[in-house]
């Protein structure tokens, strides 16, 4: 089984057909989002035997029963899957998304205890479906848009099997919005602050800005929460209409400005640029907004459309993808020898490079308190008394000093 993202699909493709080379009688299922997003991909190109659609939980244990009590014949009554038969691409019946996540087991960290150092065990889920429309992001054919919630109870022994037998200091609610469900929220950071855990365990979330205010974010301190990252995309007020994101940018710089109130440490804030219609002045807009906001830490990502989103449909009518190697779809075009995917009308991929370049340039060097959050947290540097230490800031400035001459400032002829 392969949980296939859409900038790795045709590298776990390849990694398919070598092993159909040496164990021909093997079962290859691909999931996740892309083969969800484009099931037929993988199954005609014959790196798979089956794709499980959507959530996969409940539809992958179903095929695996099949195949092990020799009865894979019975594929056919299986909800979720698609596979090849005789040449011909059979979509079963989409599959009900999970009612109630408490009905899952907890993942299975024991499996991983022999090598527990290889691994990182800090990020938890505690929801899926998000009820929002925004038109980039891809997530929601897998997880759909009605908001499904764990118990705070199983919440709770979940990081106290994280703190007590991991030792884990931090602790990230990895779903897109953490406060899609206000009461939830509450509840969770009551449970944890009643649990009174050490001071150094501390606790992050991703939300949107709508999501944020001083009440929950008072409980959320409390209950030490260190880092909250924000959604912010644009500085453009005509393109978070666009977009379809339902808040402004004047309610995200808000939120942030709540999170400097109430004394929130780590406040982040992600951005978009190369936007359809986003002109020259409007990603410098988005450059300029989160250099003036209260953020102690910024990312700038280049927009993928991802398939199955509506931003990759507006960039087919517009003729306008410049590269469909999938292996293109990064965010960080502008630090990687790669085509962005998806160029604006007017716009050209060297200089949404350099943009995106110039944003954290000008960003992370401004101000000493977010220079330090970008080397603790972004490139997680050793300390620079120790001699890895050294080795690495130096290898840094001189990177940068690179990137100034030859990106930033424009050569004379």
């Amino acid at each position: 089984g392969f949980t296939v993202l859409t900038t790795v699909a045709f590298h776990v493709y390849d990694q398919c057909l070598a092993l159909r080379k040496t164990l021909p009688d093997l079962r290859i299922v691909l999931g996740g989002v892309h083969p969800t997003l484009l099931p037929e991909e993988g199954l005609k190109n014959n790196a798979a035997d089956y794709v499980v659609r959507s959530e996969g939980e409940i539809t992958f244990l179903e095929l695996v029963k099949a195949i092990y009590d020799d009865k894979e014949q019975e594929k056919i009554h299986i909800e979720g899957i698609s596979y090849n038969d005789n040449g011909n691409i059979i979509h079963n019946p989409a599959r009900e998304l999970i009612p109630d996540l408490n009905d899952l087991p907890y993942f299975p960290y024991s499996f991983f205890d022999s090598r527990k150092e290889e691994y990182d065990y800090k990020i938890i889920f505690t929801s899926r479906g998000c009820p929002y429309n925004c038109i980039f992001c891809s997530q929601r054919p897998v997880s759909g848009k009605k908001c499904r919630n764990m118990s705070p109870e199983n919440v709770i022994k979940i990081i106290d099997l994280l703190v007590d037998k991991y030792q884990q200091k931090f602790i990230l609610f990895n779903e897109d919005n953490f406060i899609v469900n206000k009461n939830h929220a509450s509840e969770i950071c009551k449970h944890i602050i009643d649990k009174n855990y050490p001071p150094e365990i501390n606790f992050g979330c991703q939300t949107r800005g709508d999501a944020l205010d001083e009440e929950i974010l008072l409980l959320m301190k409390k209950a030490n929460f260190s880092w909250i990252s924000l959604g912010m995309e644009t500085g453009s007020e005509r393109l978070m209409k666009m977009i379809k994101k339902g808040e402004t940018v004047e309610t995200n710089l808000r939120a942030v400005e709540l999170c400097r109130k109430v004394g929130i440490p780590s406040i982040h804030g992600a951005f978009i640029i190369g936007l359809p219609t986003e002109t020259r002045e409007e990603t410098k807009l988005t450059l300029r907004t989160a250099q003036k906001s209260a953020l102690t830490m910024a990312t700038f990502n280049i927009l993928v459309p991802y398939p199955g989103t509506e931003v990759y449909e507006i960039a087919k009518r517009e003729g306008n993808i410049i590269s469909t190697d999938w292996s293109n779809m990064t965010t960080k075009s502008g630090f990687v020898n790669a085509l962005i995917p998806y160029v604006p009308k007017n716009r050209t991929n060297s200089e949404l490079k350099k943009l995106q370049i110039k944003g954290y340039l000008l960003y992370y060097l401004s101000n000493p308190v977010r220079l330090k959050h970008f080397f603790k947290y972004v490139l997680k540097m050793p300390n620079i008394f120790s001699l890895k230490g050294l080795k690495a800031y130096l290898k840094i400035a001189l990177w940068i000093l690179k990137l100034s001459v030859t990106k930033i400032i424009p050569t004379k002829k």
